[in-house]
């Protein structure tokens, strides 16, 4: 007989779409942990403290990706790769969903390059991206940014997902 065995499995949110999926993988009992630019956002989640990273200076980007990604290049070597909780929710995970939405901003910004950045010192780790598109009616900057997160996805080589949340028009 062959015993199946789990993946370990971690769930990381970007932005805050990414910490709305991961609050709610969280309760169905997955691993995770959320990184955002807003403090705001991340009031509407539950988490524990040392499962948040704050980029930035706590007020969100506004849908502005070069904002999130500047944020990221100035703090998310000490605040999130190398804090000791990020290194222990990293520990021994097969595969780690990095959820984000494709039109913001802190996602749509962070979660292309902390993919590119978590793969080069994760090696033994499968790296899934999941980006939550926008809807056909939303604004220029939301379709936008989801212009440029492809375009970013297409460079790297890489996993990925891209879920409509069910609201994409029916033809």
């Amino acid at each position: 007989m062959v015993e199946k065995k789990m993946l370990l499995t971690g769930v990381i949110g970007c932005g805050n779409a990414g910490s709305q999926v991961a609050d709610l993988a969280q309760d169905n009992g997955f691993d995770c942990f959320i990184i955002n630019s807003s403090i705001r956002d991340m009031s509407t989640v539950n988490f524990t403290q040392e499962r948040m990273a704050i980029i930035g200076e706590g007020r969100g980007v506004g849908k502005d990706r070069r904002r999130s990604k500047e944020y990221m290049k100035l703090s998310i070597k000490e605040q999130v790769i190398n804090a000791k909780v990020f290194k222990d929710f990293m520990n021994l995970k097969e595969v780690v969903f990095i959820v984000s939405s494709t039109g913001g901003g802190t996602g749509s910004g962070l979660a292309p390059t902390l993919l590119n950045l978590l793969q080069h010192m994760y090696k033994n780790t499968k790296f899934i991206l999941v980006g939550i598109l926008p809807t056909d009616n939303e604004s220029y900057d939301t379709l936008e940014n989801t212009v440029q997160y492809m375009q970013e996805l297409n460079k790297l080589n890489c996993t990925y997902m891209s879920y409509d949340n069910n609201k994409a028009p029916s033809r």
